[in-house]
Order: C-alpha cells, then sequence, then structure tokens
C-alpha cells in the first residue's frame, strides 16, 4: 500500500513463495502465503508547515545545549521510491501494490486496509511505520501542529490496527515504529510531542496484546535510534557526531538493520514475543 502522510505510504505485498526482502529497507516478508501491509515512509510536510525533520530523530546530548536542528528542507518523491519497491518485489517473483493514504484522516486508514484486502484477500501482517518529526519548543507549539502530529504517529496506527484486526487471519502481526527518544531522558524539550505520540504506540502494544492474542496475534514496538535516511540529511554533523559518542557501537543506524528486526517479528520464530518494546539503538544511552 502507499501513500503520504499527510500521505503516508503505505506498500501492500503478497506472494504465493515468499520471496527474501528482509534485506530492503521498506519491506519484510519470509513467511509463506502471507500478504503483508506495511505502512512504511515518513511524511514530508504538514498542510500548513515546512518539512519536518527525520522522524528518527534520536535525544540531544545530556551535557550541553544541542546544537540547532534545521528543519528537512527535503520533498522526497516517495510516489517514485514507492514504485521502485514495488518493482523490486515483483522482480522476486511476488506481488503488490502501492496504495496512496493519508494516515491523518480515517477515511484513507480505512481505506488504505480494505483496499489491501480488495486485491489480496487476505492480510497478515501490519507494520505502522508512517511517522512525521518536528522539533518545535513548547511556546511556539500551536494547536495545529499537535493534533497533526499525534494523529499521524498515535490516531492513525491505532485506527489501522482497528479496520485491519477484523480482517487478519488467526497468528498474524501487528509491528509499530516508536522511537528510542520515548524511553532515553530528553535534554531539550524539541521533541516533546513527536516522542509523545510515539510512545503512545507502545501502549497500544501493551494494552491489546491480551485481547489480540487469544488468535494468535502478536503485536510488538520497534525501538529505533538514530538512523541515517535522507530526511537526516541536514541534520548538523555535530549532533550526529554527540549522538555517535552516546552509542555504544560507535555509529549511528541504517534502515536496513530497522528492517531485519521488523521482519524478525514478522516470522513465525517471533511467535513467543508479543507486547513488548525492543530498542534497535546500537546501545545509545
Amino acid at each position: 500500500m502507499y501513500g503520504r502522510s499527510t500521505a503516508a505510504p503505505q506498500l501492500a505485498q503478497a506472494s504465493d513463495s515468499a520471496p527474501d526482502l528482509c534485506n530492503t529497507p521498506n519491506l519484510c516478508y519470509n513467511r509463506p502465503k502471507i500478504m503483508p501491509t506495511l505502512s512504511h515512509s515518513l511524511a514530508d510536510k504538514s498542510p500548513s508547515s515546512p518539512a519536518p525533520p527525520a522522524a528518527s530523530a534520536a535525544p540531544s546530548p545530556s551535557r550541553s545545549p544541542p546544537p540547532a536542528l534545521p528543519l528537512s528542507s527535503i520533498n522526497r518523491d516517495s510516489a517514485a521510491q514507492a514504485a521502485e519497491t514495488v518493482a523490486s518485489i515483483e522482480r522476486t517473483g511476488g506481488r503488490a501494490a502501492a496504495i496512496r493514504a493519508d494516515m491523518a484522516h480515517l477515511p484513507e486508514v480505512q481505506r488504505l486496509i480494505s483496499a489491501t484486502i480488495e486485491k489480496f484477500s487476505a492480510l497478515d501482517i501490519l507494520v505502522n511505520n508512517a511517522g512525521v518529526g518536528n522539533r518545535t519548543a513548547m511556546a511556539d507549539m500551536t494547536e495545529k501542529e499537535f493534533d497533526w502530529t499525534m494523529s499521524v504517529n498515535a490516531r492513525g496506527p491505532m485506527f489501522a490496527i482497528q479496520a485491519a484486526v477484523p480482517q487478519m487471519r488467526d497468528n498474524g502481526r501487528i509491528i509499530n515504529i516508536s522511537s528510542c527518544g520515548s524511553r532515553i531522558a530528553q535534554t531539550t524539550g524539541l521533541l516533546a510531542v513527536y516522542q509523545m505520540s510515539k510512545g503512545a504506540l507502545e501502549q497500544l502494544a501493551r494494552c491489546y496484546m491480551k485481547e489480540l492474542g487469544a488468535r494468535g496475534i502478536t503485536i510488538n514496538t520497534v525501538l529505533p535510534g538514530f538512523v541515517e535516511t535522507e530526511l537526516a540529511a541536514d541534520t548538523p554533523q555535530e549532533y550526529k557526531d554527540s549522538l555517535i559518542r552516546r552509542t555504544a557501537l560507535r555509529r549511528l543506524g541504517t534502515p536496513e538493520e530497522i528492517a531485519s528486526v521488523v521482519c524478525f517479528l514478522a516470522t513465525d520464530a517471533a511467535r513467543w514475543i508479543t507486547g513488548e518494546a525492543i530498542q534497535v539503538s546500537g546501545g545509545l544511552a
């Protein structure tokens, strides 16, 4: 499925002979006869503001004031990226579709799920990865920006789960993408609303795991550290260096390293894991 939020891309994939796409940053799929729904991309901009920075931005240094973090000016052609992802799946013998949807609007979230069912006749995996980020001081936060952030990052995934679960086959998988910043102490309030929205995803997993467990459906949350993506390209090197110094493995992450964990959680090997929040940050503290 495809979209950006405020039109966040979603990708739906299906195949009878599960190709291994776990090395692809946007897709994970390695259970036979599984048709996952993957919401995979960050939003580029809000309806009324410049494009926000990468949603995977991690906490600022703890001992000194963080350097200024400019809003991202990147305007990605996510439609073209989604088309290429679909093509890469098809080249391996799978089936895929790109379905555009705005995760901030409930009717489009519901249409996203129904369109997937209509095309593939079943649903086994839902990955809530669409998101938006902002770096706004408390005094400058507006009601509109607050509502926009919460709508995309928390409300959209919640209603995607609501729409997907009745259609999902038993022993399905739900995987939400949060941020390690929801657990690591912040020294700046610029990410407060973003982290609030991401923390909500972790609570969804904890609260829904028993209800979903009756059908063998697992629900887990992945908490990435700072990941090198195109939306993070304009992040000051000083800020990146400060994160590297706080990271046990002394480097930033890659999308593939997050995707590998998501892929694992989507497989039968993870069938005894549910309600968990798994930090994938290289040991950021």
